[in-house]
Parts: structure tokens; sequence; C-alpha cells
């Protein structure tokens, strides 16, 4: 990542700039506060850093602030921003580079940036998760890795997507899965999959079809769920439900 210094300023009346899809979760509170410094005109305020890629500028640094000149400029009060514009051919893995310990880009730019990085699997691992049909309005990427059997974030992280279940085997557990009441258990949240995984890793698709079955005619509010996070209360709800249904 090599920014051409290429600084100018904007305001209200410049082209805006796109976001980074999947980029960090915003904190309303975080922008307020930026606002709110420069309308003090508090100088030691940076400017944001711009990603050419593909024909289109990112904010690649800089959200919280560019969101806070935005708010500014749409209540009618002038604010010039400084913008420091470069050439990527990554501005996800870019935003990756430039993390730090106090900043967590979600799983979404992580798994974006390694994909167009070319990093074994991360292309096919969101292939695969963004061709099926969640029940969800948002992909589940946390749910889908741990499907997978993928328990180090750290790795992946660092551009090691180590997957313990191979996509064929994913495929035709999901496709067993899909459109039953297990489905629904299983994907409920994370330590429910991680706990199916951990089971049923070794189990032959004749046993998961036979687990399936126990559901047949129930909905979730048949099924009494762990009100619970760990994995380990959603493994004895399995080993439970498998000993007394099957």
């Amino acid at each position: 990542m090599k920014p051409a210094n290429n600084c100018y300023y904007i305001d209200a009346t410049d082209p805006k700039f796109s976001s980074l899809e999947g980029n960090r979760e915003i904190i309303n509170g975080h922008v307020a506060d930026i606002a709110k410094a420069m309308l003090k005109n508090e100088r030691h305020i940076p400017g944001i850093l711009i990603g050419i890629y593909n024909g289109k500028k990112y904010v690649v640094d800089g959200q919280h602030r560019y969101l806070a000149a935005q708010f500014l400029w749409e209540n009618g009060i002038d604010y010039e921003l400084l913008v420091e514009e470069y050439k990527t051919d990554n501005p996800y893995l870019d935003a990756v580079i430039m993390n730090n310990t106090q900043i967590s880009w979600s799983l979404r730019t992580y798994l974006k940036a390694f994909a167009i990085a070319k990093y074994p699997y991360y292309s096919d691992f969101l292939e695969w998760v963004e061709n099926r049909n969640w029940h969800r309005a948002i992909i589940p990427y946390r749910i889908a890795l741990a499907f997978f059997g993928v328990t180090n974030l750290a790795k992946l992280r660092n551009g090691e997507l180590k997957m313990s279940n191979t996509f064929e085997n994913a495929t035709k557990q999901f496709d067993m899965l899909y459109d039953t009441t297990a489905f629904d258990v299983v994907f409920f949240n994370e330590p429910s999959t991680k706990a199916f995984y951990r089971i049923f890793r070794n189990e032959s698709l004749d046993n998961l079809k036979i687990f399936i079955e126990t559901f047949e005619g129930l909905s979730l509010s048949d099924i009494t769920l762990p009100n619970s996070t760990k994995i380990s209360d959603w493994e004895i709800f399995y080993r439970d439900w498998i000993n007394t249904h099957i």
C-alpha cells in the first residue's frame, strides 16, 4: 500500500465516497464526538485515506471521520475534510493491514480482503456461503465458519483459513438440513452450530438423516432450546435429544 501523496480537501459539494462492504461496525457515539471536535475546529483531527479500486473510491481509513463530516454537511455546516488518495489492488487488504488491537474489523472485511488477494479457500468459502439461503437477512459468516469447523479466527485474520469440514461434506450436510426444523436448530446461533459440528463431524450422513427425522412435525416453539451461549450446554442438548429420540 503506497499512497500517492495526492492530498486535497473536500466539502459538501464533492461526490461521496463508497464504504467497504463488511467494514467494521459504525459507532454512532464516536461519530458524534468527532463531529463536536470538528465544530471546535480542532486541527489535530487527521484526514481520511481513500483507495481507488476498479474505478471507485473507497474509504480505507477514517470512516467515522467521514460520517462526522457528512453529518455536519447535512446540517448546513461548512467543514473541509482532508483526503489522501491512492490507487490500490485491494482496499480490503489495506484496511486489514492498517488494523490494530483497538479496531475490530468485521469477518466480512477479512474474508473479502484475502479473497481478492487470492489466498487459498477464501473465495471458495465466500461463494459457498453467499450461494445459500440462510433464512436470514444478513449472511451469518461466523455460523458458516463454525459449520466448517473453523475455530481459530486469529489465524483466519492472518490469512490462514483452515477448514476441518470439506466443501463436499458441508454441502451434503447443508442440503440435508435445509428446509427442516433441524436446520433452524443447528443454525439457531453460533454455539449451536459449533456443538453440532463437534458431534456430527465424524458421523455418517445416514445418522444425520435419522437425526433430522426426529424433528419432523415439530417447530422451534415445540422444542426447549438451551438459553445459553456455551457450546457445552448445546452439546448436552444434542446428546440428550439423540438419546431420547433415537
